[in-house]
């Protein structure tokens, strides 16, 4: 469950992007091309808070899937990342922001560092059970299933930002 008075505190947010963005499946064409499924109302509200708080994606994965739906989302991506940790810590200071004011959205053990480095640890609904021990928040939505909207929608409300929906 999102807490608000938490959620508040975000002055910046970063996702990993398999199983968070996505539904962690990867579709492979017989020329060994890799597809995701990623639902387009995850992003649908960012507008409205995108340019209040940064956002990024930091996978794992070297994958021109994950760079090319950054690129259409104006979502900035740092993909192929092998110390997810380090690259949000220079991004974090590079931004001046400190661990406290800062959001990890992960699913699986590679995002453990970062979750555990964040003052606003968050995790999918449908995350791997090894990190679902710890005191994460937790969706209620799994991974490209509405996990980032969720998010996304709180962070409206919770910093009254003027939308035109209800």
């Amino acid at each position: 469950m999102l807490k608000k008075n938490k959620i508040k505190q975000i002055k910046l947010i970063a996702f990993d992007f398999d199983g968070v963005f996505t539904n962690n499946k990867v579709y492979v064409d017989s020329n060994g091309n890799e597809m995701v499924e990623c639902s387009r109302s995850e992003w649908t509200t960012a507008k409205y808070i995108q340019d209040k708080i940064p956002m990024c994606v930091i996978s794992t994965e070297v994958n021109i899937v994950t760079q090319k739906r950054c690129e259409k989302l104006k979502l900035k991506c740092f993909h192929g990342i092998t110390n997810k940790l380090q690259k949000l810590q220079e991004y974090a200071n590079e931004l001046n922001i400190k661990p406290e004011n800062i959001a990890f959205v992960g699913n699986d053990v590679n995002d453990l560092a970062c979750l555990q480095w964040v003052g606003i640890p968050i995790i999918v609904q449908d995350a791997h059970k090894s990190i679902k021990n710890y005191p994460f928040m937790v969706t209620k939505c799994c991974g490209g299933k509405g996990a980032v909207r969720e998010i996304i929608d709180t962070l409206i409300e919770v910093n009254n930002v003027t939308t035109n929906f209800k």
